[in-house]
């Protein structure tokens, strides 16, 4: 079967998926194979494959556990290899890890409401005025450090209703600093997927893992960091008026209907690290992205400057007549074709099936690419280049060829939120600050690691526009 298949050396693709996923982007193939075997995994590099594998609502695709450098990474609740002490499995009661990620997202949907977006405006706009209060004209900025931090504080005051204290705000930094030795340990590392997040005692980390090295070092302080982070924040009482529909309240008075019982201790914690991680990471690498590509682009940032001076929208009225602001918008969608924060997703395929005129027999991984559909000449005129007007139009892209909060029963459920946080974001930093690409300092290389963020920084040289109009 696997000679069937084009081939490429999964050691390549987890020591370099960059330039991997450079020579797959045209690939004429519809699944290229990284893993014949034990478990058969492959790159589907068809549009339409991708499409089929998203939008399938038969239970033939569900989110994949096995393959995933997120899971290495992040740990979301329904990877751990450690279970219970009475031995059931760690998504009990439900069947199934399917059927716990679809009762989450049941748990977790309140938060997202539409009708909570104007609430949550005031809250984002004061946080980023905030983070701008200490930007002098003739500065250099690293966005990218700046966008994390500005992110971690917002998800934390509008999605958790929690304060940020400095034991938050300094775990979030570590987490961003060792990033790099996470990734060079989990690329030479035959590790369980839970190893990197999961500090139970039951855990049997590989030797190579458990080496006083100085990566190793790194990658324990880190779990440790992310989950002391996680259980002050569990510990921590809501500010301003009291809530019951942020992601803390929900998960904490959420009680399965089969046992009348709340979720676990270490359901809880793992299902938070996730959120925790998702909702600030991602959303800062999208942000630190789009203004290097304005910065890089002159033109495209004063026609955008001058979109934001001539609209005429409160705080308040952002969330709903964001299609006043039709370049910002279209700005953001191309920063997130052309960086993708989730580069990477997999499915696991629960019954064999025919793909691309081959069967995949059950039990297989499929991945799918955002960073390899966004950059196909076939879809996209001059593809490596930033083009916000090529999304002014009203034409629909397929779901194959751009997905970059996914789509179907996995899709991202904070997209509505994360796109409210960018535009707003946006729309007070130009409506300040003209950015430059800094002088001396390289221009950041993408890192196809657990997000999909810049390295080394994105440094920019900022300078005060005229006094802003709203």
């Amino acid at each position: 079967m696997t000679n069937a298949y084009p081939q490429v050396s999964q050691y390549q693709l987890r020591t370099n998926p960059l330039r991997t996923l450079e020579q797959l982007r045209d690939t004429p193939h519809g699944l290229v194979a990284i893993c014949p075997s034990p478990v058969f995994a492959a790159i589907v590099t068809d549009p339409k494959l991708v499409e089929t594998v998203l939008t399938d609502n038969t239970g033939c695709f569900q989110k994949s556990s096995r393959t995933s450098l997120v899971n290495y990474a992040v740990g979301d609740g329904t990877s751990s290899s450690d279970f219970p002490p009475d031995g059931s499995p760690y998504y009990a009661p439900f069947n199934s890890l399917e059927e716990f990620r679809l009762y989450k997202r049941r748990v977790i949907a309140p938060a997202f409401n539409p009708k909570l977006m104007s609430m949550y405006t005031e809250g984002i706009a004061e946080y980023v005025l905030q983070a701008l209060d200490p930007w002098q004209p003739g500065q250099v900025r690293e966005l990218s450090e700046d966008m994390d931090d500005l992110m971690l504080r917002t998800m934390l005051g509008c999605l958790f209703s929690r304060d940020t204290d400095l034991h938050l705000i300094a775990a979030g930094r570590h987490l961003r600093s060792s990033d790099s030795a996470l990734r060079r340990r989990l690329r030479s590392s035959r590790c369980p997927s839970s190893a990197a997040v999961d500090r139970s005692p039951r855990l049997r980390l590989p030797p190579r893992l458990r080496l006083p090295c100085r990566d190793n070092h790194s990658l324990w302080q880190r779990r440790h960091a992310l989950h002391g982070a996680i259980e002050r924040l569990m510990r921590m009482p809501q500010h301003g008026v009291s809530r019951d529909d942020d992601l803390l309240s929900l998960l904490l008075s959420a009680c399965y209907r089969s046992t009348g019982k709340p979720m676990s201790k270490q359901q809880l914690s793992t299902s938070l690290i996730g959120l925790f991680l998702a909702g600030y990471q991602n959303s800062a690498a999208a942000a630190a992205w789009t203004l290097w590509c304005l910065a890089s682009h002159p033109e495209s940032q004063d026609r955008l400057a001058a979109e934001l001076s001539e609209a005429s929208l409160t705080r308040a009225s952002v969330s709903s007549q964001r299609g006043q602001l039709p370049y910002l918008q279209a700005c953001i969608s191309e920063s997130l074709r052309l960086y993708p924060p989730v580069w990477s997703t997999a499915r696991e395929v629960m019954r064999g099936i025919r793909l691309g005129g081959h069967t995949v027999p059950s039990g297989s991984v499929l991945v799918l690419s955002p960073w390899l559909q966004h950059r196909r000449s076939a879809a996209w005129l001059d593809p490596d280049q930033f083009l916000p007007e090529r999304f002014l139009n009203s034409q629909p892209r397929a779901v194959g060829d751009y997905f970059p909060f996914g789509t179907g029963p996995h899709c991202c459920p904070g997209e509505s939120f994360a796109r409210l946080e960018l535009t707003i974001a946006l729309r007070t930093i130009l409506l300040r600050w003209r950015l430059e690409r800094a002088p001396g300092h390289c221009p950041p290389i993408p890192m196809l690691g657990v997000t999909q963020k810049p390295e080394a920084g994105v440094f920019v040289a900022i300078s005060q526009r005229s006094k802003p109009t709203a």
